[in-house]
């Protein structure tokens, strides 16, 4: 696997990408169009979808993906972003429920046990413009290995995803979606 720039531990594009006109899609089939950076984001989210089902709860499409916003067993999210941040790939959890902010608890004395359960399986993957393929590969390879090396983890089959359509359906509707 290639080497990882790092500045502090944390990924860091090389200085090349830094030097690219913003919204710029560094890779050679990088959809032409006004929004070539958005084209872009679809590339990573296509990829992503299509190598990592059955690892992930894959999020539903997107055409702005301005997060790749995917789901896992809540007992291993923790870890597995402890895991990629070993390999220098920076990870993230967005949306956690605004119930869980101080401010909002204090007002609001109400249980929300979906959102409860449901925000401790998130994880978003890098899914940014500075991102090459090799970028990608890399996310994908140690994604998949984190749970090919977890032999209990069950990988996920014809689990309903975010809109109710099961892994092998949407792997032929995502085969079948043309991207602008």
């Amino acid at each position: 696997m290639p080497d990882r720039n790092t500045h502090g531990g944390l990924w860091f594009p090389t200085p090349a990408v830094f030097e690219r006109p913003f919204g710029r899609c560094p890779g050679p089939s990088a959809p032409k169009g006004p929004f070539p950076a958005t084209g872009w984001r679809r590339h990573i989210q296509e990829r992503y979808n299509k190598e990592l089902a059955g690892y992930i709860i894959i999020p539903p499409w997107s055409e702005t993906v301005q997060y790749y916003c995917a789901r896992v067993p809540a007992e291993y999210r923790d870890d597995l972003i402890d895991y990629l941040a070993d390999k220098k790939i920076h990870t993230s959890v967005h949306f956690k429920p605004l119930h869980k902010y101080n401010i909002v608890k204090e007002m609001n004395q109400r249980e929300y046990t979906v959102a409860d359960t449901e925000w401790k399986k998130l994880i978003s993957l890098p899914c940014h413009t500075a991102m090459t393929e090799e970028d990608i590969d890399y996310v994908i390879y140690w994604v998949k290995q984190y749970f090919n090396e977890k032999d209990s983890i069950q990988i996920y089959d014809d689990v309903i995803g975010y809109d109710g359509v099961a892994f092998a359906e949407r792997n032929k509707i995502d085969e079948d979606y043309q991207c602008i």
